[in-house]
């Protein structure tokens, strides 16, 4: 009775597989027969490959044992990013043509990786961890997101071994769950790295990091990409009351200005003038309804004497400005004050920035480089 039971069952079983469709189940499996379902990187691999990071080196084969070389590498982010187009420098050993000259033109290009003190690349040289998880730091930072940490790598038996450069990175790769240790309290910052490890990291940075809510549209993000050079190119004006703005290149006021935006400062240059106006800013918070970031901008003034007099209630009468005191500069009698107020920044497309000075006055602004 039982061993016709246990056929039913096995029967029942066979012909409910045989109702699942065939690319269910290819889908599940991964072709490579030297990635086991018990492999401690069996989801990792399975996570790249399904998502098309990486591939096998065969059809049949991924060896996750072999050791990755720096070209390899940047080559898996540049195909992460979607292999935008790029025309950034080389380096005297990235050979012309070669399947890894664009990836590392775009990936030195964005501060992502750089090259030795003679010049050279090393695309063949295989990347350690440290050299590993340094890389990704600087790809996270290339796509602001926020890479601050409070772990210490120090607190590891192996710590002092880390690299100065790769401390940065070492404490946010251990703080956000990126790194893989032994569970040793070991980190073995100078071991080399292979593709099983390096499928690992690409998960691990996505899944605990990259694709965190918190990283999505968050204040600090955003304050990221609002530091960098900006020109303006254009300013939306509603002098009517009327309920649109007029769009207009060519209003002397904003033409040719141009707008440098610091971690806590700001610069606004006019060309071919000596115009020049600075001050602090702070990022406030970001308003996800209205989808902008709010700025305080406290713009530092001078002014003749005699002119704040002959203008000091309102000075004194408008919350706006605050710290006044008067000074000596050179020879004549100035009053400094502090101008504070709020902007807005929103971004668009195409590295577009709409920058709302007020409720009627609207510049646009094109990113033009990050400052150094």
């Amino acid at each position: 009775m039982k061993g016709k039971r246990f056929s039913a069952l096995l029967l029942a079983l066979v012909m409910f597989i045989g109702f699942i469709p065939t690319s269910i189940l290819a889908s599940e499996r991964l072709p490579f027969d030297d990635v086991k379902v018990s492999s401690w990187f069996y989801e990792p691999v399975k996570y790249v490959y399904d998502k098309g990071i990486m591939n096998g080196m065969s059809s049949d084969k991924f060896f996750p044992n072999k050791e990755t070389t720096r070209a390899e590498l940047v080559t898996v982010l540049y195909r992460m990013e979607g292999e935008p187009a790029t025309s950034g420098k080389s380096f005297n050993d990235v050979d012309a043509g070669s399947f890894y000259e664009d990836a590392v033109k775009w990936a030195s290009s964005n501060n992502i990786v750089t090259g030795y003190d003679n010049g050279n690349f090393g695309p063949k040289d295989i990347i350690t961890r440290e050299d590993l998880l340094t890389i990704f730091y600087r790809y996270a930072n290339f796509k602001n997101l926020d890479t601050t940490n409070t772990s210490n790598f120090k607190n590891f038996e192996d710590g002092s071994e880390v690299s100065p450069y790769a401390s940065s990175a070492m404490n946010w790769a251990i703080g956000k769950n990126i790194l893989r240790t032994d569970g040793n309290n070991m980190l073995h910052p100078k071991k080399l790295s292979n593709r099983a490890e390096i499928a690992d990291v690409i998960m691990r940075y996505f899944e605990n990091f990259a694709n965190k809510k918190s990283n999505n549209n968050s204040t600090y993000d955003l304050g990221k990409k609002l530091e960098g050079r900006w020109q303006v190119v254009g300013m939306y004006k509603n002098d009517y009351d009327e309920d649109f703005l007029n769009f207009n290149f060519d209003d002397e006021y904003i033409k040719n200005k141009r707008i440098d935006f610091y971690y806590n400062s700001y610069m606004i240059y006019t060309p071919n003038s000596d115009d020049k106006v600075e001050g602090d800013l702070k990022i406030i918070s970001y308003d996800e309804n209205t989808n902008r970031l709010k700025i305080k901008v406290t713009e530092h003034q001078m002014y003749d004497s005699d002119y704040f007099k002959s203008r000091r209630d309102y000075f004194n009468n408008n919350p706006r400005y605050s710290n006044i005191k008067t000074t000596q500069f050179l020879e004549s009698e100035v009053v400094t004050l502090d101008m504070s107020t709020y902007y807005y920044a929103e971004f668009l497309e195409s590295g577009t920035m709409r920058l709302y000075l007020s409720e009627n006055k609207v510049l646009e602004c094109k990113f033009l480089e990050k400052i150094k």
